[in-house]
């Protein structure tokens, strides 16, 4: 008999593997539904998390990106200047003010991811001060607004470098 040797796999064997792993994809669809509805319903308490970057004690998880005090970003500008700026920023990055105005120099907001939805919020402080001719950046006399921020995720222990990366991105427009 011609192809007696040949082993073919039992017909019954591959549908019950099949089925099992249209089982498991089914379950891991539902995994992920029930995650980005949890992630997009986390309730945000807007007044416990407006809170100045500059008096923050960092968290010990890794999920937080800071700028304040000797580390925050400046721009030569006054403060409604670069509120401007930052607010155009932040509607790229399709933030959501939760708690303050940046106009009047302090402003807390949300940041979703894309696919699951989980929430990030940010805290910008504005501080308006004089340059005084330490460096090129700030020339004596020039306006100078000081920008202290404090981005963080609100679930999971490590937010893999989002929020240090927002944070980057929301300060490339200023002029140092």
């Amino acid at each position: 008999m011609p192809g007696a040797g040949l082993a073919i796999g039992h017909p019954r064997r591959k549908s019950q593997k099949m089925k099992w792993l249209v089982i498991l994809l089914l379950v891991l669809v539902v995994f992920g539904v029930a995650v980005a509805i949890y992630a997009r319903s986390y309730a945000i308490d807007a007044a416990a998390l407006h809170v100045e970057p500059a008096d923050v004690t960092p968290p010990s998880s890794p999920n937080f990106a800071l700028a304040a005090g000797d580390t925050a970003r400046t721009n030569i500008g006054d403060l409604a200047e670069t509120a401007a700026l930052l607010d155009q920023e932040i509607g790229r990055l399709n933030g959501a003010r939760i708690a303050g105005d940046l106009a009047q120099g302090h402003a807390t907001y949300v940041f979703r991811s894309r696919f699951f939805g989980f929430p990030d919020v940010m805290s910008i402080r504005l501080r308006e001060g004089v340059g005084s001719g330490d460096s090129f950046a700030r020339p004596e006399g020039e306006t100078i607004t000081y920008v202290d921020l404090y981005s963080r995720a609100l679930m999971g222990f490590s937010d893999l470098g989002v929020n240090q990366r927002r944070l980057d991105r929301l300060t490339e427009p200023l002029r140092p």
